[in-house]
């Protein structure tokens, strides 16, 4: 009995460890009374929601007060701005989980960035594992980072609009 409580607890520490993000708060509103939590776009946290399913990825993304966009389709996508504090916190961004294959997507406007460095700290954790840049329609370009964290393969696609951030980051991808 005692192993099996000593297994129990380990798969739930493991689970709790696992649906742990690094996340930022930004406070706003008069007085700083309000805050808006900010799940950063690292390698680690984009790791972390790949590895979860349909059911953790909702639980995770309300745990951190992001709400449900009603969008459709093949994605559920989560944003933690609302009609309440959008103009206000200036810190929007969105992440999307994929029902069809193993992907996130993370958008963000350029004036949502937040911490400011975030983009920034993103390309910095990825420059080792470059493999191509192509340009898009808009003027912007298509990243393209590739490498294995532990028994799979990660492909990471940043692609820079005029206006935003679309990356895209896809599980055991083959090109």
């Amino acid at each position: 009995m005692k192993k099996f409580i000593a297994l129990l607890f380990v798969l739930v520490s493991i689970n709790s460890y696992a649906q742990t993000l690094d996340v930022a708060y930004k406070s706003y509103g008069s007085n700083n009374y309000y805050t808006m939590t900010v799940i950063k776009p690292t390698v680690m946290n984009f790791i972390t929601l790949l590895s979860l399913d349909e059911a953790s990825f909702v639980s995770v993304m309300k745990k951190y007060k992001y709400f449900e966009e009603d969008n459709g389709g093949k994605y559920r996508t989560f944003g933690n701005g609302s009609l309440d504090n959008y103009a206000y916190a200036h810190c929007a961004n969105s992440y999307s989980y994929s029902m069809t294959r193993d992907e996130i997507r993370f958008f963000v406007a350029k004036e949502m960035i937040y911490p400011s460095t975030a983009m920034t700290d993103l390309y910095r954790e990825l420059r080792p594992y470059y493999k191509d840049s192509k340009p898009n329609d808009q003027g912007g370009s298509i990243d393209l980072y590739m490498f294995n964290y532990g028994n799979s393969s990660y492909s990471f696609f940043i692609t820079i609009y005029p206006k935003y951030y679309d990356v895209t980051v896809v599980k055991d991808w083959q090109n």
